[in-house]
């Protein structure tokens, strides 16, 4: 369960969006816009919509058992489980770190244009999501009770129209007040204590908290979502209309300049974006180069607000390509001083061909973005295929205007059974940090040496960097995997320091990073060793 929790960040989060229709994915938004509104008011104290929705009240009483604020202590967000394009919404508790997987409260689904309630946790009913790398579906684990002498264990998969779980199973547990005597049944028939366990074991396997966005931040973005009346319509053009701050709304127009770029060019389109307030103190205009157009591809989502550098303002995010995994994008800053929106951001990109750092900004395209508002970092997670994907991590300066490349994790398909991962350090720690290769079978098998290896990286970017030594012994081998027949990388001395990237792997190894120390390509060595061998 750990170890799919630690891979939430990296990836799960942004495979919720890959497949996702854009016209599909915003008619949804739209249907969840009220109940999102209900819950904001709801956990501000608002008890007409406790009324109107008693899973608002569930969220708002257990948040208000403690002194947190409700609106930061829970939140939401949106995943497309059932793999159709419409994402469902998921509202839940933010736990508090070292604190458990939290409460989902809620998960609702689009039926008929509108908002539809799945599944209802609480207090008594607590659900959580789950999901199985295997088979890349999701489902929900439930533990219940009604009393002291009852207790309900249930789980499932999603099902292709969320209408129902496939493969639903419930545990009961039925304790008899007189004997004590407890009996266990699945499904209704008969099953014994230690099978009933083992079960409810592996049920919660699989269990994680999907990252959620506070409804604190829902409310300081000041996007309360798209204004749809009196919206100007241009034929061949797409157009889309906002409010934000006091009420004040801004028309979003992007059109074909009828212009192309050169062959050699990224992308073909070069666009116009016309940004207008209904009010007369805004009117803009800028141009950007985009794979789509809004001639043939109207129905695309080629603009929406999102607050992309964590000031509390909304930002302007342009599509520039859509495909069946990845999503292209790049954004503008709003400028509160100028009352505008500045030009495309720009980065020193990682440039994939010669995997060097670029010399010069250029304007940053995010692929499928993760915004991590804890850390003031922006993640591009680009799937290739199947298994193989890129994350650049991206951090902002204190004033939120300028971005810089912390790391580039670049997990790839090497051909021959094996996947190559490489991970590239921008910091003072040099580049090309470790390059290793593993079998597939074994980086995506039972013991899931990928979740390890994921939450090493994201441990080495957030700094959370612990030096250990080779102690109580004379030497000791760095495995390349987590098991003693495997290759040794190399025979650590006693005193030989490794930074550790993840404890408590796969029967008792740790994951480390060793400084070679040797003129290679890449700096360090990526392994395992024996916990009980460091100190």
């Amino acid at each position: 369960m750990k170890k799919i929790a630690a891979c939430c960040a990296l990836v799960f989060l942004a495979l919720t969006v890959l497949s996702a229709n854009a016209e599909t994915w915003e008619a949804a938004c739209e249907a969840y816009e009220p109940v999102l509104a209900q819950y904001a008011a709801g956990l501000s104290g608002d008890e007409d919509a406790w009324t109107a929705r008693d899973s608002i009240w569930d969220a708002y009483r257990c948040a208000s058992f403690g002194e947190d604020d409700p609106l930061t202590r829970t939140g939401y967000t949106l995943m497309d489980l059932n793999g159709d394009g419409s994402p469902e919404l998921v509202t839940g508790e933010i736990p508090e770190e070292g604190q458990g997987d939290g409460l989902i409260f809620e998960i609702l689904t689009v039926r008929d244009g509108s908002a539809a309630t799945v599944i209802r946790g609480w207090e008594r009913y607590r659900v959580s999501l789950t999901f199985d790398p295997q088979a890349e579906t999701y489902g929900y684990y439930a533990e219940g009770s009604s009393s002291a002498f009852q207790s309900v264990y249930e789980c499932g998969k999603v099902a292709g129209d969320m209408a129902a779980w496939e493969n639903a199973n419930t545990l009961e547990a039925i304790t008899d007040e007189n004997t004590d005597v407890t009996r266990w049944t699945l499904d209704g028939a008969e099953i014994d204590e230690a099978a009933a366990l083992e079960l409810i074991a592996a049920w919660q396997e699989n269990t994680y908290a999907p990252a959620l966005r506070s409804f604190a931040d829902l409310l300081d973005a000041r996007n309360v979502g798209f204004v749809d009346e009196k919206t100007p319509k241009q034929e061949g053009a797409y157009c889309r209309s906002f409010r934000i701050e006091s009420g004040d709304v801004f028309d979003v127009t992007v059109a074909d300049t009828g212009r192309r770029n050169a062959p050699e060019a990224r992308w073909e389109n070069v666009l116009s974006v016309t940004v207008a307030s209904r009010d007369g103190r805004l009117n803009q205009q800028f141009e950007y180069d985009s794979a789509e157009t809004p001639l043939t591809e109207i129905e695309i989502g080629m603009a929406w607000l999102e607050d992309m550098n964590f000031d509390g303002c909304p930002d302007l995010v342009l599509c520039t390509a859509m495909g069946a995994y990845n999503e292209f994008c790049v954004f503008c800053l709003w400028n509160p001083e100028t009352g505008a929106f500045d030009p495309v951001t720009a980065c020193r990109a990682f440039d994939m061909e010669t995997r060097k750092l670029a010399d010069e900004d250029t304007p940053l395209e995010l692929v499928n973005y993760i915004l991590d508002g804890a850390h003031k970092q922006l993640i591009s997670y680009g799937k290739n295929g199947y298994a193989a994907h890129i994350d650049e991590f991206f951090a902002w300066d204190d004033a939120g205007k300028a971005l810089r490349l912390l790391a580039v994790y670049d997990v790839y398909d090497a051909d021959g059974g094996k996947m190559g991962e490489r991970f590239y350090d921008f910091s003072a720690q040099g580049e090309l940090l470790w390059d290793a290769l593993y079998p597939v079978d074994w980086y995506y098998g039972d013991t899931e040496p990928f979740a390890d290896h994921a939450e090493g990286a994201a441990a080495w970017i957030d700094g959370q960097r612990v030096t250990k030594r080779v102690a109580d012994t004379d030497w000791v081998n760095l495995r390349e995997r987590d098991s003693k027949e495997s290759a040794s990388l190399a025979r650590l001395n006693a005193g030989t320091e490794v930074q550790v990237l993840k404890e408590n792997c796969a029967d008792g190894w740790t994951l480390v990073l060793w400084d070679a120390g040797e003129a290679q390509e890449s700096k360090c060595r990526i392994g395992y060793i024996w916990y009980e061998y460091l100190k």
